[in-house]
C-alpha cells in the first residue's frame, strides 16, 4: 500500500476554485478526511482508519464528561 497525494478542489473568490495538493489522511477545508484511491481500495487501510475514527471520536467524548 501506497499512500498518494489527494488533489482537493477548495472554492477560491466567490466564483472560482482552486485545486491543492494533501496528503492522505489529512483533514479538508470541510473537516473531512482525504483519503488516496489506493487506501479507499484496501481493506487493511480502511480498516485502520476506521479504528483511528473510532479512537478519536472516543477522545473526544471523554473530554465533553
Amino acid at each position: 500500500m501506497s499512500c498518494k497525494p489527494v488533489e482537493v478542489v477548495i472554492p477560491k473568490g466567490s466564483y472560482d476554485t482552486k485545486i491543492i495538493q494533501m496528503n492522505c489522511g489529512e483533514t479538508d477545508h470541510h473537516g473531512m478526511r482525504v483519503i488516496c484511491d489506493s487506501c479507499l481500495n484496501s481493506r487493511k487501510a480502511m480498516s485502520k482508519i476506521e479504528q483511528h475514527q473510532i479512537n478519536v471520536d472516543a477522545d473526544n467524548a471523554w473530554l465533553v464528561i
